[in-house]
């Protein structure tokens, strides 16, 4: 029952099932449209097909979303469940992890698959780092659909605080939230080739970039290195350097203070 309700498990062609109908055996009759002039709302009517010494223990009849909508279309098809000769297993069985607690999957995958369409073919033709862009744009491009999502969840209308990517890499979920609407900033160790396309892209008059080289070193740290007295001069020298910075009001910068 786990294959039939998530087909995306064991097909990369699919996004999920959307269940239509479901009914125990007997039920058949109740699911034929009342007049024809209903039967484009109604559900879709499952075919049954019997078998000898078989006994039909419940209809589904779900619709396949493909990944891709642009080369594949939804399909409805009917399932069949048929009594199991031995259902020991079967009634024995627990399910050990809930899936899709968090954000439905029903959502993220609308969200994911409207990024998707919208940010992916122009992502793809201008990367500019040496990895392989379909493996980092479809993976961040999720990342940025799950939360937006949460974040939908979280705050709903009211105000959004803010994000900061720690360790944002090439900057690339950083751009594509910003262009959500979502207002952020990002830093890494080492300054990435795309920073200056994606920075370009998204910064406003009054902000400074949101991409930009910093090492966290966390203000406690700092402290207990400056209490000792065997602390190097060029450490001490880079502790204040602003490419460090202390992980203390790590908000959104509006301007060139990278401390704010």
């Amino acid at each position: 029952m786990n294959f039939i309700r998530n087909p995306n498990l064991n097909s990369s062609w699919l996004f999920r099932a959307d269940i239509l109908v479901e009914r125990e055996p007997g039920h058949e009759k109740s699911l034929e449209p009342a007049s024809p002039e209903s039967s484009a709302e109604a559900p879709p009517v499952p075919i049954i097909v019997r078998f000898k010494d078989f006994q039909l223990d419940k209809i589904l009849v779900r619709k396949l979303i493909p990944r891709n909508t642009l080369r594949d279309n939804p399909m409805d098809q009917t399932c069949l469940i048929y009594h199991n000769s031995e259902p020991g297993a079967k009634a024995g069985y627990q399910k050990r992890v809930q899936h899709d607690t968090i954000v439905p999957q029903t959502v993220l995958q609308m969200t994911y698959a409207r990024l998707k369409e919208k940010y992916a073919r122009q992502l793809i033709e201008t990367w500019v780092e040496v990895t392989d862009p379909s493996k980092h744009v479809f993976e961040d491009l999720g990342i940025a659909a799950f939360l937006i999502e949460l974040w939908r969840q979280m705050y709903g209308t009211s105000h959004f605080p803010g994000f900061v990517d720690i360790g944002c890499g090439n900057g690339l979920l950083v751009y594509i939230l910003r262009k959500e609407g979502y207002q952020g900033w990002g830093f890494d160790a080492r300054q990435r080739k795309s920073w200056d396309n994606y920075n370009k892209s998204t910064v406003a008059s009054n902000e400074s970039s949101p991409l930009r080289q910093h090492i966290l070193l966390p203000s406690v740290i700092q402290n207990s290195l400056d209490s000792q007295e065997n602390v190097t001069e060029d450490l001490q020298g880079n502790t204040e350097n602003e490419m460090i910075h202390n992980g203390l009001g790590i908000g959104m910068p509006l301007h060139h203070d990278p401390l704010l």
